[in-house]
């Protein structure tokens, strides 16, 4: 099933064709994000506040899925790339196994959860966090499945499909929130079961695209291989991105332990909204990052390194002018924004936050657009780097500062001095990476490692297997040199044999006629 899957012939055309249906799905995503806790703003504060505190819990969830997805995703590209089909269908089932496995681990972790979040909160807080999280982690396997069909429906060029799906998943489950919450008098469980249903609907579809020959990567058993270093190479995408998310929900708890500290529970719901309204001013970027990604695997798996600086210059500029028109737009409607989450009186710290999202997202798509294209080349372990780099600043600044002023307000200047830092850091490894393609092949081989490796290995066991054919017949030549040889000496034995025979004879004639002669002169 060999269908052509090519992103490389021409790569801007194919990023826009990639990158538009992933925006219009981040920034559904974004609302759907919005609107799921406007929903459960109404039912209480207490509500809200163990929505807010949830979610580095459930964003860790959706990470696993994404981060197997974006691996799969960058292996499959690869392969594509080199036209090693069969390969790619075979990674596709890996990336599913591994989904499997860790949702196994999810649900057993569950179990000891409850001890946990006791431990943390004793009070009525507790009980509605474990409400919404028990359906989370039990129906985990949906949300992760429709993450990792999303990325490899975009290996194979196709990012309409599942954008459609989980576009009508999202505007399903906003429908089903209330209906849910109020009607059924689930409260914040019901939040978390109408987003179960919502994405069971989308991974069924999906599901039934994959087996059913709906795709131009199937998934079928019979390709099935089990190849370790196709686990590697996905591991070498998917950790540092899941390990990127896991230190991003531990600074989100880190500051919202410092906010309540400081402002009180407002502290944590003011963050969280402010991280809501970031997911969507970031969705274009979020998409631009996606896209570039997709196209970067396919270009180092086809080996055109000309082509790779002139894409992330391209994106790089249409990001940066796209965030910052997005974010001037924002500044003047901030304090419509927070008053949907029923947000009021607080108009300093809303004009800071806006300010601060000013340089923030900026500045933002020098990280982000520099990890995707990272990604793409399996190089996520920098990024990783990076992202630990960025936190700890992060960290230490807000910590640091805490110490002098006690309002929240050194949250926002840790996060903009760590957002300005790694920015720059992306931006001069990529910048060194291009200068360096052509001075360093390591470079270039790291992109496609393991299928450079494969071949690498079969070239060595046909150069084993030469070697030994040629031995062999060095070894059958000889043996045939020294069969001549005795056959030659075995040929003189028996001449020199036959002519001694012959003069023996000779002899023995010449002495029978001597005697005969002797005979006759007795008998005269």
């Amino acid at each position: 099933m060999n269908k052509e899957i090519d992103l490389v012939s021409l790569p801007k055309k194919s990023f826009w064709k990639l990158s538009i249906p992933i925006i219009a799905f981040c920034i559904f995503d974004a609302i759907y994000g919005i609107v799921d806790m406007l929903w459960v703003s109404k039912i209480g504060v207490e509500a809200f506040y163990a929505i807010g505190v949830s979610i580095p819990i459930t964003s860790l969830i959706f990470s696993f899925g994404d981060s197997i997805g974006q691996g799969t995703n960058s292996m499959m590209s690869r392969f594509l790339g080199t036209g090693d089909y069969e390969s790619s269908y075979n990674t596709l089932i890996h990336g599913m196994i591994i989904s499997n496995i860790i949702w196994v681990l999810l649900v057993i972790c569950l179990l000891f959860a409850e001890g946990i979040l006791y431990t943390l909160d004793a009070g009525d807080s507790y009980a509605l966090i474990f409400d919404y999280l028990v359906p989370m982690v039990v129906f985990a396997y949906i949300f992760m499945l429709n993450n990792l069909f999303s990325e490899t429906y975009q290996a194979e060029g196709n990012s309409h499909t599942p954008t459609i799906l989980i576009i009508a998943s999202n505007i399903l489950n906003m429908v089903l929130d209330p209906i849910f919450i109020f009607d059924l008098n689930l409260g914040i469980k019901g939040a978390a079961y109408a987003s179960v249903l919502s994405s069971l609907i989308t991974f069924s579809i999906l599901l039934y695209f994959y087996t059913h020959g709906k795709t131009k990567v199937p998934l079928s058993l019979k390709y099935f291989k089990f190849r370790s270093y196709i686990l590697v190479e996905i591991f070498k995408v998917a950790i540092p991105n899941f390990l990127d998310d896991a230190i991003w929900s531990f600074s989100m708890s880190f500051i919202n332990v410092i906010l309540i500290g400081t402002m009180g529970a407002i502290g944590p719901i003011l963050y969280s909204v402010s991280n809501k309204i970031r997911s969507l001013l970031n969705a274009p970027i979020k998409g631009y990052g996606r896209g570039l990604m997709s196209v970067t695997g396919h270009l180092f798996g086809a080996e055109r390194f000309d082509k790779l600086e002139e894409m992330y210059n391209y994106v790089l500029k249409i990001a940066v002018f796209t965030a910052f028109v997005i974010v001037i737009v924002f500044f003047f409607i901030r304090n419509y924004a927070f008053a949907f989450f029923s947000i009021t009186d607080m108009d300093n710290a809303i004009f800071w936050i806006a300010a601060a999202a000013i340089v923030i997202n900026t500045i933002l798509p020098f990280s982000m657009i520099s990890a995707k294209m990272l990604d793409g080349f399996g190089k996520s372990l920098y990024s990783l780097l990076f992202t630990v780099i960025k936190v700890v600043i992060e960290i230490v600044l807000i910590y640091i500062i805490t110490q002098f002023i006690t309002d929240g307000s050194s949250v926002l200047i840790g996060i903009v001095i760590s957002e300005i830092c790694s920015s720059i850091i992306y931006y001069k490894f990529l910048r060194y990476l291009f200068n360096h393609f052509d001075e360093e092949y390591e470079l270039k081989y790291t992109v496609r490692a393991f299928t450079i490796k494969r071949k690498e290995k079969i070239e060595k066991l046909k150069e084993k297997s030469e070697e030994w054919r040629e031995e062999k017949r060095e070894e059958l030549k000889e043996l045939k040199e020294k069969r001549e040889e005795r056959k030659e000496e075995l040929e003189e034995w028996k001449e020199e044999k036959r002519e001694e025979r012959k003069e023996k004879l000779e002899e023995l004639k010449e002495k029978r006629e001597h005697r005969k002669e002797e005979k006759k002169k007795k008998i005269n």
